[in-house]
């Protein structure tokens, strides 16, 4: 046990005492670290300590793990390593041997949380967190959205070193958790655990704190546009399927919970076989509708075109070329222009496309009625 962890009131005042008046010269790390420990958060001389106990140790970060108060000297550390696996283990080590892992709370029957939190919090959760930050922040181009990255990498070696970020993230996720519970700064160190591994499934997340990310992160205060839920909100189509097999996923229980599955492959299929069907017999009987009414009143159904072209039943044919030749003039930059984009350009072409089809739609019926005015004179 280091000084540190001494719990007397009398035991502690009196090596307050000691080493204030006498200091310690000597250069054992055992004795430096619980120099440390003991007096970390009261004297500057306390880091010095602990320095000297890390350095003279041969950078033994299983002692560093073991500290009470290990704040100041796990930040020098941060400082003054090169080498990122050395904090990744410092990390895993301080977050294993904390009392954080054994305040899980996780997803029940309901969502709610089946184990309460101590309220008492751990002093190393804040240097597990900035471990964390400062794995992520030295690895951050190793993300798998980065191609030119990975293709610069031997991939065992980029997975190597993508696992120490998710890994590193996930556990400072977890401290954070434990300081501030859903708090906007778990959330943030949770969004980016989200954005480099495109999920918030981290085991021992409180249901807390993922039902508020996952408000956020799906923006769920704006009001829907159409009133259905959108497939991007609801879990994953074989989701149900991997769960069978012990594949649980938190964020897509969540889903699940609060929008259900999306449709697999072969409901939609059945969907697009049902609409296509349905949509068939609507175009039959549109088709059907149009030709009924087409034969009751063929000037009736072709109104519209009449109106475009300025025509009425009671002209003649010839009257009504004249009319049509009139209305084509109108547009002939259309058929004169060179090719451009401009939106006069695409205007022109499409308001003398209408005029030309209209035209085709009506020339059989003036035809048609000059052809029996004819018959009927003979």
């Amino acid at each position: 046990m280091y000084l540190g962890q001494l719990g007397m009131d009398y035991a502690q005042e009196s090596l307050r005492e000691l080493l204030s008046e006498y200091g310690y010269t000597g250069n054992r790390p055992e004795i430096l670290f619980g120099i440390y420990d003991f007096l970390a958060n009261e004297s500057d001389e306390a880091l010095v300590h602990g320095i000297r106990a890390y350095e003279l140790s041969g950078h033994d970060i299983e002692r560093v793990a073991k500290l009470i108060n290990p704040d100041r000297l796990v930040a020098y550390i941060i400082d003054v390593t090169d080498e990122t696996e050395t904090l990744a283990n410092l990390q895993e080590k301080l977050f294993y041997a904390s009392d954080i892992r054994s305040q899980f709370s996780g997803l029940g029957s309901m969502g709610s949380r089946y184990r309460s939190r101590s309220a008492q919090k751990s002093n190393c959760a804040n240097s597990i967190v900035e471990l964390g930050l400062e794995i992520n922040s030295r690895l951050a181009e190793i993300d798998p959205h980065n191609a030119e990255v990975l293709k610069s990498y031997d991939f065992k070696e980029w997975s190597g070193l993508y696992n120490m970020r998710r890994q590193a993230l996930q556990i400072a996720v977890l401290a954070q958790q434990h300081l501030t519970e859903a708090s906007e700064e778990t959330l943030r160190i949770l969004s980016i655990y989200d954005s480099l591994t495109g999920t918030a499934d981290i085991r021992g997340l409180d249901y807390d704190v993922l039902d508020a990310f996952m408000r956020k992160k799906l923006d769920l205060g704006k009001p829907s546009s159409d009133g259905k839920i959108p497939d991007a909100f609801k879990a994953d189509a074989y989701y149900e399927d991997r769960r069978v097999f012990g594949g649980i996923n938190r964020e897509q229980e969540w889903r699940m919970r609060h929008f259900g599955r999306q449709r697999k492959d072969w409901e939609l299929h059945q969907e697009y076989r049902d609409q296509s069907q349905e949509r068939r017999e609507e175009d039959q009987a549109k088709l059907e509708d149009d030709y009924r009414r087409m034969i009751e009143d063929p000037w009736a159904y072709y109104s519209s075109q009449l109106e475009l072209l300025g025509l009425t039943k009671e002209m003649t044919l010839a009257e009504a070329k004249r009319a049509f030749r009139r209305e084509v003039h109108k547009y002939s930059s259309a058929f004169n222009t060179l090719f451009n984009t401009s939106p006069e350009y695409t205007a022109s072409q499409e308001a003398a496309k209408a005029v030309l089809s209209a035209w085709e739609s009506v020339s059989a019926l003036y035809k048609a009625k000059e052809a029996a005015e004819a018959s009927t004179t003979v």
